[in-house]
């Protein structure tokens, strides 16, 4: 086992850069010791209820002398012995606080009867004796799950740091050492240094101020905060700067947060470690402490240490390589990387990787002379060739986009086994999981190379939207996802043309979108947040996709070029700093009145502000004229329950609505706005038109606006009867809203269920990728609320007969002469026929896995088709078909194929089996990893038979679940909740949800969001059935 650093060793490793690299080899530096006091409180915390708290120190390297604690409002209690006396008033008695003098705790208090005054932060200050520094923890006492004061005072702003860290990436040591130097401007005068540190062991006698230590008094720590604390004996002087310096120890955990340690098993079998990081949202203080706000931006020298046979990457190029460890014989096998100056930049933009990996580097581009690398492990560098070609050409396509050069010299992405998310737009290296980077055509589907396109895209085009221009505070989080969701598109329609992107915008963002802004559980896009579990909330749909999809409705109602000139204004005017929605609105205000896009006396913060500080969206209600060639609109919030109470808005749930509008047959290219709806408009407002007598009015052109239709009884009809007899003459985007609308305005009553199924009688001659997903996707909706009931059976009675025109048409098998919409079709016609248990699908996919079976590793299946083939198999086949496949994934190791495998095996029928493969989940020797855990949760959850098995483990095993996927670090518990819940229809099971949420409620962490959003579905359904099942059931009889 290699052992730490020395004191002297760290404190001397900074200057490497600068000078000689030789430190004396027979010095030791002091003994490292860490005082961090430990510290906690009773709960649940109520009024006129006792609170315990306590505090000692981690460490048996002191003793305190005393201790005392301060309350809430400032007063000052003694703990002497048993004793406890007020503000040094040794001889009173405090009526109502006590001292415990049997818990073992040095310092234990009780108030016996908690005052509503007393809630808030206490604080345990512990004197260690002469020439020690006093130690004192913070404890902030709440009746809340969460607090939301956790920002930084803004007193101090770090403008450079010098990182140096050290990842032993060794089992049964996985540790960190490190240390950091930064640079601070005092803003206002302190005598207290906050900075955010977690899960970090700080070596106090290590810890200097201008490389002094005689200012400080002692140290502290606010675990709620997440800050370590500096008490100063004289304060920092205002305008002044100073540079703070300290060791630390850390821990590579297997967190996948901060800096962590990944797993792979190499062709040879070994298990293979590597040290990477996730930073975003607030994980940086996990890897050293900083100033962990994304304001907070300052310059990076980074040195990371390494042993000579693997390979360290950061943010920046490599300055020098290599350098030896000479100054401890412990570490002569380690050497250091140093890395060049980072351009000014937050903290959760930093990644650090020591590893084994190889790289294919990328052609040179013709428009830039960045340097492209894709990373991976060595066994799978045959497949980062696609990423390789896609990835130059979309950076180079969006400085054009921008107007701004990349800023950086290189540009790493790399392929990480264990990563929690999708992938991580580090400034000059993006983190991925192996699957949103690899690709194998002998293994992986067309649709795998749109899936990479599209999340290659969106990392790239954070580098200046979120990178080069970053939010000010986690508020606007949606300022960075948005946009980077609405320029994926971008940039994935201009390496894939033929693929439908951006006309697919509506199916992946629009549409989902709406589902979650329709439930009272949504939030505003622009939301204040402060807890760290609450920043993490934030990271959904919301954020994402309906945040793309106001930033797409804006761009269209004023003109795409006006739009992206205004964005190109906007980066160049705040590169390398903050910036806020406000800052951004004012740009494209001020662009769009040069161009003469928008009224004078019109602003787009006034347009905005009601969709960004808003929850919710609205539905138009349109009743058309042709005689008089007018048509009239009003506006109202569109919730998927009446049952629930709507919250209070600012603007009342009214918003400017961009109203565009055409015919069937008429122009679908313009989708400018022709007129404003408004919030103050009192009652309908009519609108002159163009129109026929006879033409069917399509109202949200290309459905650019964020916002369903819903006609007269007259236009749906001229509407369906446009479809039957030509429906070309409505632009597919605009199927696909009429079919989403219609559905989802029948769920709340807005439309009676027979109007709705009307629209899809056309569907028979419909051949297009776009309004099938659309149908499809309420086609589900339905087939899960009527699963167990006796209407199932004419229900897929009904999508058989509508599926088989579509399903003949294309056929089984794929044609050379496919389009991509046509290839991408047939998958989910035939996955859905199979799920139907069409004769023909069935026998076709059991004949395919049945031969693979029979020829071992030779795979015949179309990787388009592997997923339809294996889910059928397994749901018609028994335990040999089963293990066959679980066979397939242990043997593999292509994340795209093992993640297919994965969702297949939860297709089986067989309970014990299911209950086996859950268990695996929580074993971390099945080779299922931690990313992968909702994969098979979900997939065994869609069955009816999975779904009970799947509600019933995870209320036996929530404990072993939530230490698994660790909740204070991820929502991962909260999606398997979700998985069963969000599918409850009856009452009795929406009850047993409540209790489960109740009753487990503080133990719920990151995982509470999901499953409250959960139980809202529920609820939905709940009223659904209530509504509209019989409907439903009686319409499929006639």
């Amino acid at each position: 086992m290699i052992t730490k650093l020395s004191h002297l060793f760290l404190v001397t490793l900074l200057s490497i850069h600068v000078g000689s690299n030789r430190i004396p080899r027979d010095v030791e530096g002091p003994k490292r010791v860490s005082n961090r006091i430990k510290s906690g409180y009773s709960s649940p915390v109520q009024v006129y209820e006792k609170l315990d708290l306590w505090c000692s120190l981690e460490t048996s390297e002191a003793t305190p002398e005393s201790c005392t604690w301060t309350s809430p409002d400032g007063t000052v209690y003694k703990v002497d012995g048993d004793k406890v006396s007020q503000d040094n008033h040794v001889d009173e008695v405090v009526d109502g606080i006590l001292a415990n003098v049997t818990s073992g705790e040095f310092c234990h208090i009780q108030v016996s009867s908690l005052k509503s005054e007393q809630i808030g932060d206490w604080t345990c200050h512990l004197d260690l004796g002469t020439g020690v520094k006093y130690q004192r923890s913070t404890l902030t006492v709440t009746d809340k799950l969460r607090i939301s004061d956790v920002r930084l005072p803004g007193d101090l702003k770090p403008t450079t740091y010098k990182v140096a860290l050290i990842p032993f990436i060794i089992p049964d040591n996985f540790t960190i050492d490190g240390h950091v130097d930064i640079n601070l401007d005092v803003v206002e005068e302190t005598a207290v240094v906050k900075i955010h540190a977690k899960d970090l062991t700080i070596y106090e006698e290590s810890v200097e101020i201008d490389g002094k230590t005689s200012n400080i008094l002692g140290f502290g720590n606010d675990h709620a905060r997440e800050f370590f604390l500096i008490y100063l004996s004289s304060p920092l002087p205002k305008g002044s700067t100073v540079r703070l310096s300290m060791d630390f120890l850390g821990s590579l955990s297997n967190k996948l947060v901060g800096f962590y340690r990944s797993k792979y098993i190499s062709p040879e079998g070994e298990d293979r470690y590597i040290a990477t990081t996730q930073f975003e949202a607030t994980d940086a203080r996990r890897a050293f402490p900083c100033f962990d706000e994304p304001a907070m931006k300052a310059k990076f020298r980074v040195l990371l240490g390494r042993v000579p046979s693997m390979v360290s990457l950061s943010n920046m190029p490599i300055e020098k390589e290599a350098q030896p460890m000479d100054g401890n014989a412990t570490h002569q096998e380690y050497v250091w990387d140093i890395y060049q100056e980072s351009v000014v930049m937050s903290t959760y933009l930093l990644a650090f990787i020591v590893s084994d990996f190889k790289y294919r580097q990328s052609d040179p581009h013709p428009q830039n002379d960045v340097q492209f690398r894709i990373w991976s492990r060595e066994s799978a560098v045959n497949r980062t060739e696609y990423a390789s070609q896609v990835g130059p050409e979309i950076l180079a396509y969006f400085e054009d986009f921008f107007g701004l050069k990349f800023p950086l010299p290189k540009q790493d992405m790399i392929a990480i086994p264990d990563f929690s998310g999708g992938a991580m737009e580090n400034w000059g290296l993006i983190t991925y999981r192996e699957r949103g980077l690899l690709y194998d055509s002998n293994v992986s589907s067309d649709r795998h190379k749109l899936y990479i396109d599209n999340i290659v895209a969106h990392e790239l085009a954070h580098q200046w939207f979120g990178n080069l221009v970053t939010m000010k505070w986690w508020t606007d989080l949606w300022l960075n996802e948005g946009f980077a969701t609405y320029a994926q598109y971008i940039g994935s329609h201009h390496v894939n043309p033929e693929a439908g992107i951006k006309d697919k915008f509506v199916l992946t963002s629009t549409h989902p979108s709406f589902k979650l802004d329709a439930l009272e559980t949504s939030h505003p896009i622009s939301v204040e947040v402060g807890h760290p579990d609450d920043i993490g909330d934030t990271f959904d749909t919301i954020s994402y996709r309906k945040g793309a999809s106001v930033i797409r409705m804006m761009a269209n109602f004023i003109g795409v070029d006006t739009f992206n000139k205004a964005i190109s204004n906007y980066l160049k005017k705040y590169q390398f700093s903050n910036a806020e929605k406000d800052d951004l609105w004012q740009e494209i205000t001020e662009t769009a009145h040069a161009d003469e896009h928008l009224a004078a006396n019109q602003t787009i913060k006034e347009i905005m502000d009601t969709w960004t500080l808003q929850k919710g969206f609205p539905v138009m209600s349109v009743s058309v004229d042709l005689v008089k060639g007018q048509m009239t609109c009003n506006q109202s919030r569109y919730l998927a329950s009446k049952a629930e109470q709507s919250s209070r808005s600012i603007y009342g749930y009214k918003w400017w609505i961009p109203v565009s509008y055409t015919k069937a047959g008429g122009d679908f290219v313009n989708t400018r706005s022709k007129f404003w709806l408004k919030p103050m408009d009192n009652g309908s407002v009519t609108f002159d038109i163009e129109a026929a007598e006879s033409d069917a009015i399509i109202v949200n052109v290309r459905q650019t606006g964020f916002y369903r239709v819903n006609y007269d009884s007259d236009n749906w009809k001229r509407i369906s009867e446009a479809l039957e007899s030509d429906l070309e003459s409505i632009h597919r985007v605009n199927r696909a809203q009429i079919l989403n609308d219609a559905f989802n305005l029948a769920k709340v009553g807005l439309l009676s269920y027979e109007d709705a199924l009307i629209q899809t009688q056309y569907l028979s001659k419909e051949k297009d990728l776009i309004p099938w997903s659309a149908a499809l996707s309420e086609f589900s909706f339905i087939g899960r609320m009527l699963k167990r009931e006796k209407a199932h059976a004419d229900f897929e009675e009904f999508l058989q007969r509508s599926l088989t025109p579509i399903y003949s048409d294309l056929g089984f098998s794929a044609r050379d002469t496919d389009t991509v919409l046509e290839a991408e079709l047939r998958v989910k016609v035939v996955g859905r026929m199979c799920g139907l248990d069409n004769a023909d699908c069935i026998n076709r996919a059991s004949d395919l896995f049945q031969e693979w079976m029979k020829n071992g590793n030779v795979n015949p299946i179309d990787p388009d088709f592997k997923s339809v083939v294996y889910c059928s198999a397994l749901r018609h086949g028994d335990a040999t078909h089963w293990n066959f496949l679980w066979d397939q994934f242990k043997s593999s190791d292509d994340n795209f194929e093992m993640s297919t495998i994965l969702s297949a095996l939860g297709c089986s029928k067989d309970e014990e089996i299911l209950q086996k493969y859950l268990d695996l989940t929580l074993d971390k020797s099945s080779g299922i990893r931690k990313q992968d855990g909702s994969r098979v949760v979900g997939s065994v959850a869609r069955t009816v038979v999975g779904k009970d098995l799947v509600w019933k483990w995870i209320k036996n095993n929530w404990d072993q679940i939530t230490t698994v996927y660790d909740v204070s670090s991820h929502s991962t518990a909260g999606g398997f909740v979700s998985y069963c819940v969000s599918s409850f229809n009856k009452p009795e099971r929406l009850a047993e949800a409540v209790q489960f949420y109740e009753t487990k409620l503080t133990t719920l962490g990151a995982a509470k969001k999901k499953i409250e959003i959960a139980i809202q579905k529920a609820k939905v359904n709940v009223e659904w059935m209530e509504q509209h099942y019989q409907v439903i059931a009686n319409w499929l009889k006639e």
